[in-house]
């Protein structure tokens, strides 16, 4: 689902809800229900690299200096779509750049985060 907020300036602010549901108990799923307790900061850690390797960033400084994770640190967005081969973690315009670099989608597949995984 998607709305948008306009309060002055020169855009408005889109706002993306993206739910996950469990088939076997119409609940959405959140990422503590699928990743182990302990592990939140290894997966903070892996959505940092990938968007560094997502922005052929070798540093923390150098996708700083793009304009990434600027104003705000990594963290694990809610906004998480369960696909068939993969996790994509969604964050919505400003969450992690500015306005410019609009939405981004951050994927992993299962494979590459099962060490983290309640399985």
């Amino acid at each position: 689902m998607k709305s948008y907020i306009y309060t002055g300036g020169a855009h408005p602010t889109t706002i993306s809800r993206i739910c996950s549901f469990s088939l076997t108990n119409g609940q959405v799923v959140r990422p503590s229900d699928i990743f182990r307790d302990g592990t939140h900061d290894e997966l903070v850690d892996r959505l940092t690299k990938r968007l560094m390797e997502m922005n052929d960033a070798h540093s923390l400084d150098e996708l700083q200096d793009m304009g990434y994770l600027d104003i705000a640190d990594m963290f694990i967005t809610n906004n998480m779509l369960l696909e068939r081969n993969h996790i994509v973690f969604h964050y919505d315009t400003y969450e992690l750049a500015p306005y410019a670099f609009g939405e981004i989608d951050i994927s992993f597949t299962y494979a590459e985060l099962e060490d983290l995984m309640n399985l």
